[in-house]
């Protein structure tokens, strides 16, 4: 009994360390996400304002100083701003007038478009430290346990080989148990992981039944709610997106600001974990509040 319930004592460890590795996992997955689409964001500001202001020689001068490489995450924020504080000084264009935005009819991202994909890129980022903190503790007391079962095992072959002869029907048993944990040690049970003994976790499915609802009068918010996914599929959150730009990243149903009051709008949400992104949902089309 007492040996049974040291190595149950190493089954909730395993588990949140498991949960931990898969928070990070998916947190490093946003943050990629976050900034690729922020980085394809800039490319089109360039290319369409240069496109746009071509007949107008300062501000073509001023497109010409603006960044164009981007390595990493800082270099591609850094290029952000630097896009951002243009966006903002460009003049109106289009019949009737309109701010400058990229993209045509209902894929136009707008300055303020823009700078929400820089604020999810930032709260991505600032996501990492903390959950790789939780991750590298998960795995310190992970190590811990593990050692201590080990050591256990160890003694207990030890004791147990100095008790019975060669020969003897217990010794033989004593013998043919193995001196290495299977696969590596990752728990004592079976079923204390099944992420770690059945390969690599698959991509999510598609979220089922996401609806868009109005939201508060003169909100210019729609609110999304979807069926929740399966336990197996291990979703850490979910990309919202807008004719293929992302918009917003959630962990469920939401409410997502930044419309016009009555506009319509039509969106599409990808499941995310420790893996990536899944597929699109379905369209779900609403009225903004």
């Amino acid at each position: 009994t007492q040996v049974q319930a040291r190595v149950d004592s190493a089954t909730p460890v395993r588990q949140a360390y498991v949960t931990k590795k898969n928070a990070i996992d998916a947190a490093r997955a946003l943050r990629r996400t976050t900034i690729d689409t922020l980085h394809e964001a800039c490319i089109d500001f360039l290319a369409q304002g240069r496109s746009r202001f071509r007949k107008d020689p300062t501000l073509m001068e001023r497109f010409a100083r603006l960044a164009v490489q981007d390595q990493t995450f800082q270099e591609t924020m850094e290029r952000a701003a630097e896009n951002a504080a243009m966006w903002a000084t460009l003049p109106q264009v289009g019949s009737p007038l309109a701010a400058f935005a990229v993209g045509q009819g209902t894929a136009s991202l707008t300055l303020a478009g823009f700078q929400s994909l820089m604020t999810a890129a930032g709260a991505a980022d600032g996501a990492i430290p903390p959950t790789d903190q939780d991750f590298q503790s998960a795995e310190a007391e992970v190590h811990v346990k593990m050692a201590e079962i080990q050591d256990f095992v160890t003694a207990a072959l030890e004791l147990g080989r100095s008790q019975y002869e060669e020969g003897s029907a217990e010794r033989e048993i004593i013998d043919a148990i193995p001196t290495e944990p299977a696969g590596g040690g990752g728990g004592s049970s079976s079923s204390s992981s099944s992420s770690s003994s059945s390969g690599p976790l698959p991509l999510p499915g598609a979220p089922q039944n996401v609806v868009l609802t109005t939201g508060d009068p003169d909100s210019g918010a729609v609110v999304i709610s979807l069926d929740p996914a399966p336990p197996a599929e291990e979703v850490t959150g979910y990309h919202v997106y807008r004719d293929g730009v992302f918009r917003a990243a959630t962990g469920g149903p939401a409410i997502l600001d930044g419309f016009t009051p009555g506009e319509s709008v039509t969106l599409t949400m990808r499941a995310l974990n420790a893996t990536g992104e899944g597929p699109d949902s379905a369209e779900a089309s609403g009225t903004a509040g």
